[in-house]
């Protein structure tokens, strides 16, 4: 039994008793302090306004310095022991004699956060201040897209007042501080005449203390922006798309995201007010005495950084290229490396090695414009390497160029991933190219035998019918929850086309679990054809289970011969349906023979039945990891079941468990959500760690990998064994409600930023879990949005950055996303997860779903999702076996990527 320092929180669970920490790993605290102040940007800072001086006298203003926003809601939020908001680090800072602060204005704020001063209060705060400290915060979480108006996006009416009474009060400098996740409207930094702006983001518990430590330059900001910040939501070329439809996405835009548009289309600058990779600095810093060449098939750089200031500081170089047009197209400007220095004392100097494979300047051929369909390829013509610090910067100073004097082919791939339903996509001349369009076809009908029982999974009627909304139920009380098959939101009705070979009296008998306390009288309404139906369905009680189904009685109703529509509508709240049958009347017998199917005999009972002899366990496994076909050959199909589903937490707080066959001796991992650290939740405390987004605007890979190993401890010293994180989806658009749990607009360095991370846990022996694979973009209607784009903004934009992080630091585990990719539900996309994941890729390792997803989970292990969470459906599974939909041999092949998973964390 290990000792734990400080408080110990002792939780029974049937399986397993577990001794948690349930507090931070010692000094990941500061360290997670250390890490926001170097991710912040330093946007503006006109005659040197900051850093403050000891002699300053600063008023602060804002709601925002009591109701900091230390992280995102959802997934990315931690439960802490504490936080430390700005206003309470300005009276830390006060009171060490670093600052002088008007305390009055302080109270005031205390008292209501809201507070809106009269004008002789802030005369008041005048005649005591000289330096006004306006803090912006904002928050945003999963589930739900940002707003567009006033209060997000834009400045509340509120906000804006205070600004312009602070613009004609007369201080002598307005400092802004932006407490946010993503990106705001700027506008109004000129317009009330700011001084210096820093970039904030969501900095975690101790955001308050590493505000105030770039804010008196005891740390210098170091930061650089991950996405373009233009001067209205207008302006991105995804504007008009994001939230047009409910129930699709058309990414248009095609390769032209962020700073890839503005450099391409707007070459004067007019859109953008902060550009990727910008940021300021305390000093100055020169790039000289750079050199470039091609060595090996790559081209490698040296430059000299220099801090030509007065402070000590540190500073990003970028390394960009842009490749000629040819008959493809490119963006004007594309990312190829970065470095960050070390801290340069004020006349010290480095020399930074950037390299890269000529190769990573291929495009992808999706259309065959260049003669080599599906084909990664180098046009012939001029490839520029610029330098610099920031996007802008470096596209003034062009250091070498790459001769092609022919075409290269580098890389041979397939047609996956094709669009089905996308019009049209941009060209890098500005014109719209048109797309083939495979329209849907007309929805097929479910034969009814007139000799038979007819089985019809109840998550059918989505992929036949499509329009309705799965993972949905209703409790009385008007909450929802995640179920296999469901109700659309709007109307609460399912309706299934049908062909009757013969018309008659028919018996319909669902299959469905009750999870309420108290069993429902009267569930559902039932119509054919428009009329109902006199039935009454009654489903009785599984308190708390909504997957452990039950069948219910039958009812008897009339369908005609020919083309019939079933309705289904539920009378406020129904139970969660798994599949129903149909029959005729002379059929009651095998209608009865047909509901549930059989439970098999357990591997340790078959074993002994079919071999005779001792079951191979998983201590054996574990050191023979070449014993891991023989065991599982020796597993029933019910084992094999188990093992792709997840489980109940043991952990008090955890999000599930994956394995547990105790049978075998086959231990359960414990899984935690992510990505601001380990997320326990039920009042049980952890590091909060500042946000994806702030993480990656260090751009010090370095640091990210050493944020990952202090998570990994924290995770080892909680009990908990995988990490559902990193978020890495790309920042194709402002307003998408969880950017600030994903780190850039730009796939290298949210590749490159992602594998450091995936390093620095998994080198401690704690699993990460890459998602969202892929193309999770918006939140709105996340289970259902289809995201349409062409195969080539697939491969160079969205799924880069996830296959740089695969190659390059092999994370043991991925997830899928929730929404559809062109139209296929991204967990039974075989393309997706087998083509390319893991053909193209050689990714290696478990392929999860997202909790509550909406696929069907024997088309997931198909098509390479090896396990459902947070919990498997195993009536569909032994259906899918009985009925050759599904072959054991599949299940075997999830159950050894799940096994090796466990093999690889050491878990006992």
């Amino acid at each position: 039994m290990r000792r734990i320092c400080g408080a110990m929180v002792i939780l029974t669970f049937c399986r397993a008793s577990f001794e948690l920490a349930a507090e931070p790993y010692p000094g990941n605290e500061q360290f997670s302090r250390r890490a926001a102040a170097e991710g912040m940007v330093l946007l503006k800072n006109e005659n040197r306004a900051l850093p403050l001086q000891e002699g300053d006298r600063v008023a602060i203003f804002g709601s925002g310095q009591v109701d900091f926003v230390r992280g995102g809601l959802g997934s990315g939020d931690v439960t802490v022991a504490y936080a430390t908001n700005l206003l309470q680090a300005a009276f830390a800072a006060r009171a060490e004699g670093r600052l002088q602060l008007d305390t009055a204005l302080a109270q005031w704020y205390l008292a209501n956060p809201a507070v809106e001063l009269t004008d002789g209060q802030l005369a008041e705060v005048r005649q005591r201040s000289d330096v006004a400290l306006f803090v912006l915060s904002r928050n945003s979480h999963e589930g739900d897209d940002r707003s567009p108006g006033e209060g997000d996006y834009q400045l509340a009416p509120a906000e804006r007042r205070l600004l312009e009474r602070l613009a004609k009060a007369g201080f002598r400098k307005v400092i802004a501080v932006l407490n946010v996740g993503g990106i705001v409207d700027t506008n109004w930094i000129d317009e009330y005449r700011i001084d210096a702006v820093l970039f904030a983001g969501l900095p975690g518990m101790e955001g308050g203390p590493a505000v105030m430590d770039v804010l008196l330059g005891l740390v210098n900001p170091s930061g650089k922006l991950t996405d373009s910040w233009a001067v209205s939501l207008a302006a991105y070329p995804g504007a008009d798309g994001f939230a047009a439809s409910d129930d699709h996405v058309d990414y248009t835009e095609d390769i032209f995201v962020g700073y890839r548009y503005f450099a391409t289309f707007d070459p004067a600058r007019r859109l953008i007010r902060y550009p990727f990779g910008h940021g300021l600095s305390y000093t100055e810093f020169v790039l000289d005495d750079w050199s470039a060449a091609e060595e090996d098939g790559a081209i490698a750089v040296e430059v000299t950084v220099r801090n030509c200031g007065g402070l000590p500081g540190r500073e990003v170089v970028q390394l960009y290229f842009a490749a000629p047009s040819g008959r493809l197209g490119r963006p004007a400007l594309e990312l190829a490396a970065f470095a960050k220095t070390k801290l340069l004392a004020p006349g010290e100097a480095e020399k930074i090695p950037l390299r890269f494979p000529v190769a990573q300047m291929a495009a992808y051929d999706d259309q065959g414009h260049s003669g080599h369909r599906h084909c990664r390829l180098l046009e012939a013509g001029d490839y520029r390497i610029y330098l610099g610090s920031s996007s802008w910067d470096a596209a003034a100073r062009q250091i070498y160029c790459h001769r092609r004097e022919s075409l290269a082919v580098t890389e041979q791939l397939t047609g996956y991933l094709a669009p089905k339903e996308l019009p049209e996509r941009l060209l890098a001349d500005g014109t719209m190219e048109q797309l083939p369009v495979q329209p849907p076809p007309p929805p097929p009908c479910l034969p009814v035998r007139p000799d038979d029982c007819t089985r019809v999974e109840a998550e059918d009627y989505a992929a036949l019918t499509g329009g309705s909304w799965l993972e949905y139920f209703y409790r009385p009380s008007g909450e929802s929850g995640c179920c296999v098959a469901g109700w659309p939101d709007a109307g609460r009705k399912m309706i299934y086309r049908l062909e009757v070979a013969e018309g008659g009296r028919y018996l319909l008998r669902l299959r469905g679990a009750n999870g309420n306390a108290e069993p429902i009288a009267d569930a559902l309404e039932i119509a054919v054809n428009g009329r109902l139906q006199n039935v009454t369905v009654a489903s009785p009680a599984t308190p708390g289970q909504w997957h452990e189904f039950i069948d219910l009685e039958p009812v008897e109703i009339e369908l005609p011969a020919g083309r019939v529509e079933l309705q289904l509508t539920t009378k406020g709240y129904c139970p969660n349906l798994d599949y129903f049958l149909i029959a005729p009347t002379a059929y009651r017998e095998k209608l009865l023979a047909c509901a549930g199917w059989p439970v098999a005999a357990s591997g340790v009972r078959r074993q002994a039945q079919e071999r005779g002899g001792r079951p191979v366990m998983f201590a054996e496994l574990r050191q023979k990891p070449e014993l891991l076909d023989e065991f599982v050959a020796q597993l029933s199909d019910e084992d094999l079941i188990w093992l792709v589903g997840g489980h109940e937490p043991n952990v008090w707080g955890g999000t599930g468990t994956i394995g547990g066959l105790e049978a075998f001796g086959v231990p359960a991992l414990e899984t935690f959500d992510g990505p601001a650290g380990v997320r326990l939740g039920r009042g049980l405390t952890t590091t909060q760690w500042p946000n994806s987004t702030l993480l990656a605007s260090s751009w010090d890979v370095a640091l990210v990998e050493a944020v990952g190993a202090a998570v990994a401890k924290e995770a080892k010293y909680n009990g908990v064994d995988l990490w559902l994180a990193p978020g890495m989806n790309i920042h194709r658009f402002p307003l998408c409600g969880r950017n600030f749990e994903y780190y850039s607009e730009d796939p290298l360095l949210t590749g490159k930023i992602a594998a450091a991370m995936v390093r620095g846990v998994q080198r401690h022996g704690i699993g990460v879990t890459l998602k969202h694979l892929a193309a999770n973009n918006r939140e709105k209607n996340r289970l259902r949005a289809d995201s349409r784009l062409s195969g080539r903004a697939a491969r160079e934009i969205y799924l880069r950055g996830f296959e740089i992080a695969v190659k390059e630091a092999e994370p043991w585990c991925i997830m899928s996303s929730y929404n559809l990719l062109n139209g296929v539900e991204t967990a039974e996309n075989d393309e997706l997860l087998t083509g390319i994941l893991r053909g193209e890729w050689d990714f290696t390792g478990v392929v999860m779903t997202d909790w509550g997803n909406n696929s069907r989970h024997d088309r997931e292990i198909k098509a390479g999702n090896d396990i459902k969470m947070p919990a498997g459906v195993p009536d569909c599974l032994r259906a899918a076996l009985a009925e050759g939909r599904l072959a054991r041999p599949e299940l075997e092949r999830s159950a050894k990527r799940i096994l090796t998973l466990i093999l690889k964390t050491g878990k006992e």
